[in-house]
């Protein structure tokens, strides 16, 4: 599920609200995007979000019980007139300022699903047969 509206992520945001595991989970200083991984803790579902053209982050790499909410801000950029988005969560001192933000949501495969096509004869460590 791809989530394009800041409309529908923050509904998402809302409803998972209390159970996300927040996590910085990829920042490239040279591309300045970063990705924050979102894991719901009871519904085996993660959403990452994709944050481009990141001109500010302060705050927690890494915290409990996210509760975060997307916004246009007042904010213009100077170089292009556009406005600015933040990602905020206040409870956990989180600020992330950029020019775009998209999301996606997956489902986590379940543990029978993960074992089925599992053989421990596939595993070449190198220390020899198991």
């Amino acid at each position: 599920m791809r989530l394009g509206e800041l409309d529908d992520l923050n509904a998402v945001l809302r409803e998972w609200r209390g159970h996300l595991n927040a996590l910085l989970w990829r920042y490239s200083a040279t591309f300045r995007r970063m990705v924050l991984r979102l894991d719901h803790r009871d519904g085996g579902k993660s959403m990452q979000i994709l944050a481009l053209g990141c001109r500010r982050l302060a705050g927690p790499v890494d915290w409990l019980d996210a509760s975060l909410e997307a916004r246009v801000t007042q904010e213009i950029d100077p170089r292009n007139g556009d406005a600015l988005l933040e990602l905020k969560d206040e409870a956990a001192g989180f600020h992330l300022v950029c020019h775009e933000l998209s999301a996606a949501i997956e489902e986590w495969p379940t543990l029978e699903a993960s074992l089925a096509n599992f053989d421990v004869e596939d595993l070449d460590d190198g220390f020899g047969p198991y």
